[in-house]
């Protein structure tokens, strides 16, 4: 607790005793308590206004990502179904590169 140690609560509470005296020290102790108790809550809610727009920032960032991912893969899906398509309508008979080498000719389909 705020890095004290037993022998200095031991003379805090010795000091209190001498200076506030025993009568009002129970007052005294609920007083700092309750104030403790509230400057805690209030630090937590400074803590939430600050950790919000950081938060709402992270959602964002996250959102535009999904959403760039999302086009990334409609546009490989239109470009996967652009190239089946062009197959598609390729003649069958069209031989191309190293089929056309060892293919038989024209000529020798008719034979």
């Amino acid at each position: 607790m705020f890095g004290i140690g037993a022998p200095e609560m031991a003379l805090i509470v010795v000091l209190a005793l001498i200076f506030i005296g025993p009568a009002k020290l129970p007052e005294v102790a609920r007083t700092v308590g309750r104030t403790y108790k509230e400057f805690q809550k209030a630090l937590d809610g400074l803590k939430e206004e600050i950790a919000a727009p950081a938060r709402e920032a992270k959602l964002h960032m996250e959102k535009s990502m999904e959403e760039d991912e999302i086009r990334k893969i409609k546009a490989d899906i239109m470009e996967t179904k652009t190239a089946v398509e062009t197959f598609r309508q390729k003649p069958k008979d069209v031989i191309t590169g190293d089929e056309a080498k060892t293919a038989p000719s024209r000529s020798e389909q008719l034979n």
